[in-house]
């Protein structure tokens, strides 16, 4: 029998410091915070210290030998191995970088799954992340039903399966680089961005196939729908948003990723959204800012700083320096 209504998986490589920002903000503002159960991949293998002090209750940490694939496939390892440890009626992927911005958001996913017929719920790739699906949630923030996966023996491992077809999407994806290296601003205007994002999935298909993309291959074969939260672009129209909080929130939408639910503030995610242009078009390392280490600890340290001011304290708890 399980002994909990939610599974939360997550992958850590020396991100201790990230998931107790993220555990706390999830035990603090769920109404259930006893229905949840956190499991961590620890994908270096055990020798990460700091991930076994976190103290969170209900949390267990298993040491993962990634046998030397790091990125995506790394992370892929890690989920692949903690998949068969659920129990749980709900499982929810997240990745350490995320922050729950919304009360009750685990009564607002019960409320969500009893209301729709689908199989996950959660954050979806932007649009402007071309070559990428976007009718299922991503690893930012997804929360599957457990049968439903398990229906398919789950694989989170991106790219294709054959080495033909890997070369293949990797020729086609160094095209959906090239307007990214006019900035994503381009791709993020409300009336360009669909329109863009629709040529080019027309154009090449799915051509960046990151973790999950053959669970939401098979899932929409099977005609299986999800409910995906909004990617915002500007959080003016949010309900629920404090006067004082209101300049964050905005920085947040403007220059990391901002998700909402039933028009309310659900997460935020600390992939920047501005980009910058690299030499060398034909690596992972070109355009994308925050690949950049001398500037991803100052990205992280603002999304972090940002991501705390907004954060809400339920009226029923104090907070935790009272």
């Amino acid at each position: 029998m399980p002994d909990s209504w939610l599974t939360v998986l997550s992958v850590s490589w020396h991100s201790a410091e990230l998931l107790r920002d993220l555990f706390a903000g999830m035990v603090t503002l769920a109404d259930q915070p006893e229905q949840l159960r956190l499991l961590v991949a620890d994908n270096t293998g055990g020798a990460d210290p700091a991930l076994h002090d976190l103290g969170f209750p209900r949390l267990d940490v298993v040491p993962v030998n990634v046998q030397g694939q790091i990125m995506s496939m790394g992370h892929a390892h890690g989920l692949n191995t903690l998949w068969p440890l659920v129990r749980s009626p709900f499982v929810l992927i997240v990745d350490p970088d995320v922050a729950i911005l919304r009360p009750g958001w685990d009564s607002a996913l019960r409320q969500l799954f009893a209301a729709r017929e689908v199989v996950a719920a959660g954050a979806p790739y932007p649009s402007w992340k071309l070559g990428k699906y976007h009718d299922f949630p991503s690893p930012i923030f997804a929360c599957w039903r457990s049968d439903a996966l398990r229906a398919f023996a789950p694989d989170w491992r991106p790219y294709g399966r054959t080495a033909r077809r890997r070369l293949l999407d990797f020729a086609l994806r160094q095209t959906l680089w090239l307007p990214r290296a006019l900035d994503r601003y381009l791709l993020r205007q409300p009336r360009r961005q669909p329109r863009l994002g629709r040529w080019g999935a027309r154009l090449v298909g799915e051509v960046s196939k990151d973790t999950g993309w053959e669970i939401a291959q098979r899932a929409r074969q099977r005609g299986w729908r999800a409910a995906l939260f909004e990617v915002v672009r500007d959080p003016a129209g949010l309900s629920g948003i404090a006067a004082e909080t209101a300049p964050h929130y905005r920085r947040l939408a403007e220059e990391f990723e901002l998700y909402a639910w039933d028009n309310r503030p659900m997460l935020t995610h600390r992939n920047p959204t501005l980009t910058r242009l690299d030499f060398n078009l034909w690596t992972h390392r070109n355009v994308l800012l925050y690949q950049n280490e001398s500037d991803r600890a100052a990205k992280t340290a603002l999304w972090r700083e940002l991501a705390a001011a907004v954060r809400p304290v339920p009226p029923d708890r104090p907070p935790e320096s009272a």
